[in-house]
């Protein structure tokens, strides 16, 4: 809960005080996207050592809440451009 309102704060302050825009978020989410792949094949790559530390579970935590955020951010606007008549034949 405090890290979701920190981030509030930020993005706010990040408004009031400097030329940032909203358009500057999606730009940013689309910047990770391939970073945050990458560091999970390289966790994979690095498995047999991270499964014996305390970190595993927090790797396996991280890819799954990613592919689900990849599938909510990517998938879901594929989906709704497939529902329009127009995009069909493109």
């Amino acid at each position: 809960f405090l890290v979701i309102v920190f981030g509030i704060l930020v993005i706010i302050a990040l408004l009031e005080f400097t030329s940032f825009k909203f358009i500057d978020i999606l730009t940013s989410l689309l910047v990770f996207i391939p970073t945050g792949w990458g560091l999970i094949s390289i966790a994979q790559v690095l498995r047999l050592f991270l499964q014996s530390t305390r970190h595993w579970e927090s790797v396996v935590y991280v890819a799954r809440l990613y592919d689900i955020l990849f599938g909510v951010i990517v998938m879901a606007f594929v989906a709704c451009l497939s529902w329009m008549p127009g995009f069909q034949s493109i």
